[in-house]
């Protein structure tokens, strides 16, 4: 048996079926997943040297790929994928889901397992991603909602330009408006902050441009205090699943529209970042 971090993996397959090979001359190219535990001692899984050991370790792919760490997972995965290409059988569901052509060393160390894997990791890059996929949706835009801190400043800002022009009272209600505004504390969308700061310029006379309501789209926007569900980002993503077609090839696109955030999550940074500015697109 195989620990790591309070998983259990048998070093050869889980399946029955399968040929018990501890005790035959060790190959690594005869196996898809190499595991080295932290004692260095090394572990075989899922046979692929020929079509029917192949075809057994997929199926056991299958059953049991939740058992391994993520890194184990995708390793298996590539280099069963690799040898369907040799054997002209197409790779099961999971199995094209989760080959990744990155991966170029099939023997996984303990270490590199453990540092691959976070419990947390997905909920973290869900998150970023959808921070990310906000940010490109926002840039040059004017369709955001604008800090707390920036709203009350601004209503501040707008009070006085009415105060010092002297076009309305104390008890008007448009500064009653404004006051309110800057104790809701809350905030607000940026088009409608922008046209409330020209309709009050308008009024007094005062030029928008030489106020610090000038250029709404750099105002700053209101932090995402609360990360996004996998869930949320699942149903976006699959939602506009088809802007990226044509962009990718078909593994990825299939492993995308099976698991959605943590797929994106296992990307590249620099492929998430093209991935969600297409996601993103008025394609």
């Amino acid at each position: 048996m195989f620990k790591l971090t309070g998983r259990i993996l048998d070093w050869i397959d889980e399946s029955s079926g399968l040929a018990k090979t501890a005790s035959s001359p060790f190959s690594m190219a005869d196996h898809a997943l190499i595991l080295e535990d932290y004692d260095g001692k090394i572990g075989r899984k899922y046979p692929i040297s020929n079509k029917e050991d192949l075809s057994k370790s997929m199926d056991s792919f299958e059953k049991y790929a939740s058992r391994l760490m993520p890194l184990h997972r995708r390793t298996a995965a590539t280099f069963i994928s690799r040898a369907c290409s040799k054997y002209d059988l197409p790779p099961t569901e999971k199995v094209a889901m989760y080959s990744d052509d990155t991966i170029v060393e099939r023997t996984v160390s303990y270490k590199k397992a453990l540092s691959d894997y976070e419990p947390n990791k997905i909920a973290k890059d869900a998150s970023s991603i959808i921070k990310q996929i906000a940010n490109i949706k926002n840039v040059d835009t004017l369709d955001f909602g604008v800090s707390t801190s920036f709203v009350k400043q601004a209503a501040f800002e707008l009070s006085s330009i009415l105060k010092d022009s002297e076009v309305c009272e104390k008890d008007d209600p448009l500064v009653s408006g404004l006051r309110k505004i800057a104790q809701d504390n809350v905030p607000l969308p940026v088009k409608e902050l922008y046209e409330l700061a020209q309709d009050i310029c308008k009024v007094a006379s005062i030029d928008i441009n030489k106020t610090i309501l000038r250029e709404p789209a750099k105002w700053p926007k209101e932090v995402l205090k609360k990360e996004a569900s996998e869930d949320t980002l699942d149903e976006f993503i699959l939602n506009n699943i088809s802007k990226i077609q044509g962009h990718f090839n078909v593994e990825l696109l299939e492993k995308i529209s099976q698991e959605p955030t943590k797929t994106l999550a296992l990307l590249p940074e620099e492929v998430s970042k093209i991935v969600a500015a297409l996601l993103t697109s008025d394609e």
